[in-house]
């Protein structure tokens, strides 16, 4: 698919193009041309001049981007969809769901008594100030040359991990005349949004 680029002259670079905004609506995994799929994308930038007297174009360069992957969001982060995960979660194929069963029985031979999202957690800490261990673990995870699912991973565990939170939440409504809000219950620091419990209304 081409695209024309409006080129604008810069003051530092001389002739410039601008891409505009691209949008995937699918993981290129998806992707196929003639029943093929492909593992991987390019960007290609070429810049032509037009012969006005045959109405061809000519080639004046062509620079081509390194090659990168579309993925879904799930698959970027390398985690369930739940906003937190719970400390004390065996670690399976759905509690991370970039881990497949493999990887996940890697994991537990290579590393004895990680079998929970705490023990996994605990074990990215350790890593900090063990880069043998840093190492060995992206191995068994396949992480070792990707940089920013092992970022993402890491994150998670830092952030989004919690133990037993299962206190109510009230949400109020700010625009109402009085106190007005609905009551959810929660579990694991999963609030059930779609089944609110109870109304909150001050007299």
């Amino acid at each position: 698919m081409g695209v024309a680029i409006e080129v604008t002259q810069d003051d530092r670079l001389g002739p410039a193009g601008h891409i505009p905004e691209l949008q995937f609506l699918d993981k290129n995994s998806k992707f196929k041309v003639g029943g093929r799929t492909f593992k991987s994308f390019k960007l290609m930038a070429r810049a032509v001049r037009y012969d006005a007297a045959s109405g061809t174009a000519v080639t004046l360069a062509q620079v081509e981007s390194e090659s990168f992957k579309v993925t879904t969001k799930k698959g970027y982060d390398g985690c369930r969809k739940a906003d937190y995960l719970y400390a004390h979660d065996p670690i399976t194929d759905k509690t991370f769901a970039n881990l497949g069963e493999t990887t996940i029985s890697n994991l537990k031979s290579n590393f004895d008594g990680v079998e929970t999202v705490e023990d996994l957690m605990t074990l990215v800490q350790a890593c900090r100030t063990a880069p043998d261990t840093e190492a060995r673990l992206r191995e068994t995870l396949n992480m070792a040359r990707d940089a920013d699912k092992w970022r993402n991973l890491t994150r998670m565990l830092t952030e989004k991990v919690v133990w037993d939170d299962s206190v109510a939440r009230i949400f109020v409504v700010p625009t109402a005349a009085r106190p007005l809000g609905l009551l959810y219950r929660a579990s694991k620091a999963q609030v059930d949004f779609d089944n609110p419990t109870g109304i909150i209304l001050s007299p």
